[in-house]
């Protein structure tokens, strides 16, 4: 091995062979983890260290369950460290924190990204003592304190204690995943440490307020009380690593606050303000990340109901109010900050609510119905077998049939009145409501679905409770779980098999326990239909039927049809319904059959009529209506985002069924004119932000279903988006002038594909704002103002409302990046270009235009900014620095060989639009007619000018065009922002959702495209070199 070693890291030629080894190690992609091998061992000072440490971590990787992505967080990791050798020879003599780091950075993306954000927590994975022993709630409470006193400003000890909730997040990982303690010690911890920081901050919270209005007392002069209600997972001490945590609060005491500088306030309002107080200190996204997301909608009344209520307050709603989930809810709640006393006598109220009464046949049914609602929900999206928290057999299944049994039979035995999980099966068994064998199935499948579910949450930000489907992610959750190939089969399938085996047993003993089955009745049908919608007829039956439809999973389709025929049991749909659905049923199967995916069609058809209601009059009016009826199943069987949509807003039916609406592609000044009428009409600027936001929805789906149907060019796609996205700006501005009174001339300036009017479904808009002060030199106010609008205007396009985000502006373009000011004058641009602008920079401004604000200084900025650009042709210099900006994107962004990523991938649209911008920096400076901001306008003007030839502007534009089709389609396919294609499977499904019944010369005709183009760029590359 050393030989081998010493070939890799030390010989000045390497052998192929050497590198090839390295699959022998576990590596998919031996030659880029050669690349990062070679980066760790850096320069020929630290190589020889490096050539020590090598065995034992490659020995590492391999016994890792994800060798690259361990191997890749390690490069990243050791680049923010800095001095390598010391790093090095630490991992010689603490062997252990290297096997710790490899086995962490295998496991989690999450761990991972803490570590090499907070290198110096490297001494925590090497401290044994520290990680195996477990840490109680007061001393994490009190390192919270320590770590808030540091600073005075709110805002810099809540970033501190988002730093002290990483650090602790990672040593209980690292306890959890190195084996120095079990899950349910786990789930305490995380627990303890979410509450530790919820006391923290309400400390903190409360002396921010009560500084501002004084301290809270009651109407006799004693202090009053408040106190945070943990709920759920919270509540019962087993949080996962990203769970929500519920929380309610509580106050005690009447009257108002004394002793402060401002006036008094009531007890209720300083309590609400310190509860929001609270909320935004704990769930704020900022640089350091959040501290906990925060979910108060389990209070009384939910959403709609008071943020804060008094303990009387609470009372009185659950005497008189308090429904069967709420009382089901109240099993958990337990008390994590805040007045002890008060903490105490809210508890004892939960528990009375919770236990005071038998659950009667109403309550009873109630609960039952509102699993087999979230149920549904997840067999609509075709999740049932997949989710583990939701599906069959899930953590919910086990969690829900726990509490109906405590609720049923601890009325009279206050043992089974426990909050946690286990500690309820275990009590269950204890006083024999569950025999030793259904609680260990049931302990041991929730044990081991808390696992996948924490394995699932740890990859990322966004938690994760579904199985991936893809067949590498899938192997590699295989094997963080534990599990290798064996006998012939992948360790996917192992899993796979026990995943099956532990939900499998749970469904049954929690259906048994926790449902009654319900008889189907049967419904007067014609024959031809019977085999579909009879429900006493075995699935196999009428799998036959429906398979000759098409449909790869009949069972499932079948169980939809039967809930669109009946409804969901025990409620039936009068039988006028059933006879209507039952004749629109041949004109569903055979419309279904003509889609790409006729699964998908008939899976979010009946999610649309859920959605819709009024199942008699929709059936009545499809059969009237075919075409529409086929429009809906075109939809549902080939776009997941549009379907999302109507899903969500059934009422854009009457709009996309509208032939005047959908015969023409509208142009800006008729998005302009229609923004302009329907904002006239209203009164407030709410209403208007929320119209406006609303609009811009509406149109991106019309946009959307034009383009699915066929009915609009992909240039013409794209320019309707863009005009879009400029009108939607343009009203945007206007309200703001309107909101804060006019100012300075502004502008806004588009750059990238907004600049060059074709972006896609999930485009950022690149943005540069610049302004022009009254003289020669803005004021500090004037460029107060300046910044003040640019802001408000980034604020109202990125941030999600109820209709959802505008659009999302990029302003990282702007000269020095996000160091740089958001604003500047024209002045103030042309200094920084000319004395510091760099060649990435023209390129960017080569599809500068302006897009909103004060029109004439807009075209100022084209105009200097453009002489800019284009006053000389590239030096060879600057090709050069172009070709290593090429490969340096290609290499840090672009995807692994066997992804097919439309954009960045050899020869897809990174490498179209990087050469045409190329060749307008080239030879748009002696040649003005070339020069357009639209890549296929330019590519149009440069075959015109002789600069490309014939044969390289036909590969140019039709594959340019070919693969700006295929991104529009797959956004509008997956719903995924970006455009990638993984494997076979993949490509197969993209090419029938998109019509193209030869998947195989679907994906030859891209890749021939691609490679074509690849080849053009690489030529242009060598003649600029050449020519200069």
């Amino acid at each position: 091995m050393e030989d081998w070693l010493a070939q890799l890291f030390l010989a000045p030629e390497r052998e192929p062979q050497a590198v090839a080894r390295l699959a022998e190690w576990g590596f998919l992609h031996p030659q880029r983890a050669d690349r990062w091998l070679q980066e760790l061992a850096g320069g020929p000072e630290v190589r020889e260290v490096f050539l020590r440490l090598a065995p034992s971590l490659l020995e590492h990787l391999r016994e890792s369950p994800a060798p690259e992505m361990a191997l890749g967080n390690l490069v990243r990791f050791v680049e923010v460290w800095g001095e390598r050798r010391g790093l090095y020879e630490f991992w010689e003599e603490a062997p252990w924190a290297l096997e710790r780091s490899v086995r962490l950075m295998a496991l989690s993306q999450v761990f991972a990204d803490i570590l090499v954000r907070h290198p110096e927590l490297m001494d925590l994975l090497a401290d044994t003592e520290q990680l195996a022993r477990r840490r109680s709630l007061a001393e994490m409470l009190a390192e919270a304190r320590r770590s808030l006193t540091a600073f005075r400003s709110l805002e810099r000890q809540w970033n501190a204690l988002r730093r002290f909730k990483r650090r602790e997040f990672l040593r209980i990982g690292a306890r959890d995943w190195l084996g120095l303690a079990n899950l349910p010690e786990a789930l305490q911890e995380l627990s303890d440490l979410a509450e530790a920081c919820s006391q923290a901050a309400l400390e903190v919270c409360w002396a921010a307020l009560e500084e501002e209005w004084g301290h809270p007392l009651r109407s006799d002069g004693r202090s009053a009380e408040f106190a945070i209600i943990g709920m759920g997972k919270f509540g019962a001490r087993e949080l996962n690593y990203n769970s929500d945590i519920d929380v309610m609060f509580v106050y005690d005491g009447e009257g108002e606050t004394r002793g402060g500088p401002r006036p008094p306030l009531s007890n209720r309002l300083f309590f609400e303000r310190l509860a929001r107080l609270w909320l935004e200190a704990m769930g704020r996204m900022t640089e350091e990340g959040r501290v906990f997301r925060v979910d108060a909608r389990l209070r009384p009344e939910g959403e709609t109901g008071p943020l804060v209520r008094s303990l009387d307050g609470y009372i009185n709603y659950y005497e008189a109010w308090a429904e069967p989930w709420e009382m089901q809810a109240l099993i958990k709640a337990r008390a994590v900050a805040g007045s002890e006393s008060l903490r105490q006598r809210f508890e004892a109220l939960a528990q009375e609510v919770a236990f005071r009464r038998h659950l009667d046949a109403d309550a009873l049914y109630s609960l039952r119905r509102m699993k087999q609602q979230l149920e549904e929900r997840e067999v609509a999206q075709g999740l049932a077998e997949r989710q583990v928290k939701q599906g069959y057999g899930g953590i919910r299944d086990i969690e829900f049939t726990v509490q109906l049994l405590q609720l049923v039979y601890g009325v009279e035995n206050p043992r089974l009145r426990v909050a946690s999980t286990l500690g309820a099966l275990e009590a269950l068994a204890q006083e024999g409501i569950l025999s030793e064998e259904e609680r260990e199935v049931l302990e041991q499948s929730y044990l081991f679905l808390r696992r996948v579910e924490h394995l699932l949450q740890i990859q990322g930000e966004v938690p994760q409770q579904t199985l991936p489907e893809a067949p590498e992610e899938l192997e590699r959750l295989a094997r963080r779980m534990g599990y290798q190939p064996r006998e012939g089969e992948t360790a996917a399938e192992r899993f796979l098999k026990a995943y099956a085996w532990h939900t499998g047993r749970a469904r049954r003993l929690c259906e048994q326990l926790f449902f009654h089955p319900i008889p189907e009745g049967e419904v007067s049908l014609p024959e031809s239909l019977r085999r579909v919608l009879d429900p006493l007829l075995p699935h196999g039956e009428a799998a036959t039927f429906l398979q000759e439809y098409g449909f790869r999973q009949p069972a499932e389709v079948r169980r939809r049809l039967i809930f669109l025929a009946y409804g969901e049991p025990p409620m039936r749909l009068p039988e006028r319904v059933q006879r209507a659905f039952a004749r629109l049923l041949p004109l569903l199967l055979e419309r279904a059959r003509e889609t790409a995916d006729p699964d998908l069609a008939i899976r979010h058809f009946e999610r649309f009529v859920t959605a819709l209601g009024g199942r008699e009059m929709l059936y009545d009016f499809l059969l009237e209506q075919p075409d529409i009826a086929e429009l809906l199943l075109l939809i549902g069987g080939a776009s997941e985002a549009l379907s999302e949509t109507l899903i969500r807003h059934p009422e854009y039916l009457d709009f996309i069924t509208d032939a005047a609406v959908m015969a023409a592609p509208k142009g800006l000044e008729t998005f302009l004119e229609e923004m302009g009428e329907r904002l006239g009409s209203l009164r407030t600027l709410e209403e208007k932000w929320e119209d406006l936001r609303r609009y811009r929805r509406r149109e991106m789906f019309r946009i959307g279903v034009r383009d699915l149907e066929g009915r609009a060019s992909v240039t013409e796609t794209l320019q309707e988006l863009s005009d879009l996205a400029d009108a939607s700006l343009r009203s945007a501005l206007a309200l703001l002038r309107e909101e804060h009174g006019g100012g300075l001339p502004f502008a806004v300036m588009a750059l990238g594909k907004w600049g060059g009017r074709e972006i896609h479904y999930s485009s950022d808009l690149d943005v540069l704002f610049v302004y022009e002060a009254r003289g020669e030199h803005p004021s500090e106010a004037e460029a107060r103002s300046a910044l003040e609008l640019a802001e408000a205007l980034l604020r109202v396009c990125n941030t999600p409302m109820r209709e959802g985000k505008l659009f999302e502006l990029d302003a990282r373009l702007r000269p020095d990046g996000r160091e740089g000011p958001l604003v500047r004058t024209l002045p103030g641009y042309l200094d920084y270009y000319r004395r510091r602008g760099e060649i990435w920079e023209r390129m960017a401004l080569t599809r500068l235009r302006w897009v909103a604000g004060d029109e004439e200084l807009g075209r100022r900025f084209v105009e200097q900014v453009q002489e800019w650009v284009y006053h000389r042709p590239l030096s060879r210099e600057e090709v050069e620095q172009l070709l290593q900006i090429h490969r340096r994107v290609e290499r840090e962004k672009g995807p692994a060989p066997e992804v097919l990523d439309v954009k960045l991938s050899p020869g897809g649209l990174f490498d179209v639009e990087f050469l045409t911008q190329m060749l307008l920096l080239q030879h748009g400076p002696g040649r003005p007619e070339v020069r357009s901001t639209n890549t296929f306008q330019a590519l149009r003007r440069l075959h015109e000018a002789e600069v490309l030839s014939s044969e390289e502007a036909e590969v140019l534009l039709k594959g340019y065009l070919a693969l700006r089709g295929l991104e529009l389609k797959l956004q509008l396919v997956t719903e995924r922002s970006f455009a990638q294609l993984h494997t076979q499977e993949e490509w197969q499904r993209a090419a029938r959702r998109l019509g193209h019944p030869d998947a195989a010369a679907f994906r030859q005709t891209h890749l021939n495209f691609m490679a074509r183009i690849r080849k053009i760029l690489e030529a242009r590359f060598r003649a600029a070199l050449e020519g200069l």
